[in-house]
């Protein structure tokens, strides 16, 4: 957050980062600035072309499912139980495999 205030509670910037883009493999790097206020991290020098970082495959852009309301309950309460450390209640679930997104 260069000079400007935060976008989303308006404080000024405590710290910035510099991070690497590591998704998809372009290893650009980024510096990230530190809200004192609210502690959200900002981008802040924004690429002017953000649709290069999210291929046509990446999970937010995919069309939602169809299932069935049942099923998107049992998505929904195996990926907590994912997400919340507890593997033998996602797998028994039936997660064959943990979500796409839970290794980020």
């Amino acid at each position: 957050m260069k000079a400007a205030s935060c976008p989303l509670c308006g404080g000024a910037a405590a710290s910035t980062y510099e991070a690497r883009e590591m998704m998809i493999g372009t290893r650009e790097r980024f510096r990230y600035g530190e809200c004192e206020g609210c502690r959200s991290l900002v981008l802040v020098d924004v690429p002017d072309d953000l649709g290069r970082y999210y291929p046509d495959d990446y999970y937010s852009l995919r069309p939602l499912s169809s299932s069935s309301a049942p099923r998107r309950r049992l998505k929904r309460a195996r990926a907590r139980a994912a997400a919340g450390g507890r593997r033998r209640t996602a797998t028994l679930l039936g997660a064959g495999k943990p979500p796409p997104w839970l290794r980020w």
